[in-house]
């Protein structure tokens, strides 16, 4: 699977619209660590979704990569135009994009939080 997310940062200053930058994030290799619990509430028409993060006695340290669910994510950056000068593969942002997807597995999906999908009819 991969997911490429295609923007423009724009940057304000000195002027509104000063410089425009095209941005292409491509996500892949992702790989969850972990067993989900599901909620079905038929009288309502729910399911209840969570993620348990996965846990070892063994290890002290709260930021081994084996204590996560997130365990591998590839992401792959070009900043500016194709046409012109392009800056690939920057470490920083790709840093930034693979811990925001962390935190925002832990803070909206794993366990006690959960997301309910609404059956229709």
């Amino acid at each position: 699977m991969r997911l490429t997310l295609l923007t423009n940062l724009l940057v304000n200053f000195p002027s509104p619209g000063f410089m425009s930058l095209p941005v292409k994030l491509a996500v892949r290799g992702i790989v969850l660590h972990s067993k989900a619990i599901i909620g079905i509430d038929s009288q309502r028409r729910q399911v209840h979704f969570s993620l348990v993060e996965p846990y070892d006695e063994n290890s002290e340290d709260d930021d081994d990569v084996q204590n996560h669910i997130l365990q591998s994510l590839v992401v792959e950056s070009e900043i500016g135009d194709v046409d012109r000068h392009t800056l690939k593969n920057v470490r920083k942002v790709e840093n930034f994009v693979l811990e925001y997807l962390r935190n925002l597995l832990n803070n909206e999906i794993v366990w006690p939080n959960y997301h309910t999908f609404i059956l229709d009819d």
